[in-house]
């Protein structure tokens, strides 16, 4: 007996459904997954009567898993975007043996996670991603993706699925034969901004001021992202202003720091350096940001000045603590600016 002799028998119009509905059977034409019992039994067609003991065999009926993407990792950042050349890898994990591999190819589709608050993980499934490319079938299980194919953009999340395909037109993977979404950044966004958290601008040093410089991680920057921070200081010229300084002028301090992954960073300013402030001088700062070969942010300029002229002097017996000292006439003996005291109590 040939199974086209059984054909007639299982056909779904000759079938009781138990558990089950015929259209949900139409649908995949397979049998979900589980655990069966498949029993034979040779029924007298004019009696009923069973002629024949019944002949059982069990059998658990699974789905192969699709393939697992090795390569990008997921949540990764590439950062080699000079050259657009990313691998991705991808392998099948639990073949049960019933596959053909010289049938199988692999489809990558790739996509743009349209909004910074989407999660990408679901957001192919959600429709919050553009759909930007898509592979030929491929017989091999990775693809070098290059400046042939359509450009990336510095700073964005995309998200891709890999599925499987089998060339007989089966479908014998799960999750419709689509691997699970990984997403990664190309690059990190520039363009960004570094928020000052002191000193304040125009702020003016005193001798007993500690020399300390704090800012902020760049308003857009990933979770994961370390930064490494370069530190400007500049004297500014009389008149000049403070982008042409920041700009043009010799540093008469600059450092660059260790990478880091903090959401402020403080610096202070070595005694070796900070003794070279002039009184009254005036001086520009600027902080910058770099991850990887990019410069990704940056801060405004910002001006500070140096120690005043005078740091105390005698007020109708008080003695005045000079905070800010705008303007000294040396001849005159005229002074403007701020300063504070201590009121003894009455």
């Amino acid at each position: 007996m040939q199974g086209a002799d059984l054909a007639f028998y299982f056909n779904y119009a000759n079938l009781n459904f138990t558990n089950i509905s015929r259209s949900q059977l139409e649908i995949n034409n397979r049998l979900p997954e589980g655990f069966y019992t498949f029993c034979f039994e040779a029924i007298d067609y004019e009696s009923g009567k069973a002629i024949s003991r019944p002949s059982c065999a069990s059998a658990y009926l699974s789905l192969n898993d699709p393939a697992i993407i090795i390569n990008p990792i997921c949540e990764s950042v590439v950062e080699n975007i000079s050259l657009q050349n990313i691998l991705f890898q991808w392998q099948l994990s639990n073949d049960n043996g019933n596959l053909n591999l010289s049938q199988l190819t692999h489809q990558i589709d790739l996509c743009e996670v349209n909004n910074s608050w989407s999660n990408p993980t679901t957001a192919i499934l959600n429709n919050q991603a553009l759909p930007i490319w898509q592979s030929s079938p491929l017989p091999q299980n990775n693809y070098l993706y290059t400046n042939i194919d359509p450009p990336l953009e510095k700073g964005k999340q995309y998200v891709f699925e890999v599925k499987t395909l089998e060339s007989n037109g089966r479908s014998r993977f799960k999750n419709n034969c689509y691997s699970m979404p990984y997403h990664f950044h190309y690059g990190y966004y520039e363009n960004d901004t570094i928020d000052i958290v002191k000193p304040e601008d125009t702020f003016q040093f005193t001798l007993g001021t500690v020399s300390k410089f704090k800012w902020k991680k760049p308003r857009k920057a990933l979770n994961s992202q370390f930064v490494t921070y370069t530190l400007k200081l500049v004297e500014v010229n009389e008149n000049q202003d403070l982008e042409d300084a920041i700009l043009n002028n010799s540093a008469f301090y600059q450092q660059t720091y260790l990478p880091v992954n903090d959401a402020e960073i403080d610096k202070t300013i070595p005694v070796m350096f900070w003794t070279n402030v002039k009184r009254m001088g005036n001086y520009a700062w600027q902080v910058y940001a770099q991850s990887g070969t990019q410069q990704v942010a940056k801060s405004k300029v910002q001006r500070f000045t140096g120690p005043p002229d005078i740091e105390t002097f005698i007020a109708g017996g008080f003695l005045m603590a000079v905070t800010k000292l705008t303007a000294f006439n040396k001849v005159t003996n005229v002074i403007s600016g701020k300063c504070k005291t201590i009121l003894n109590p009455a």
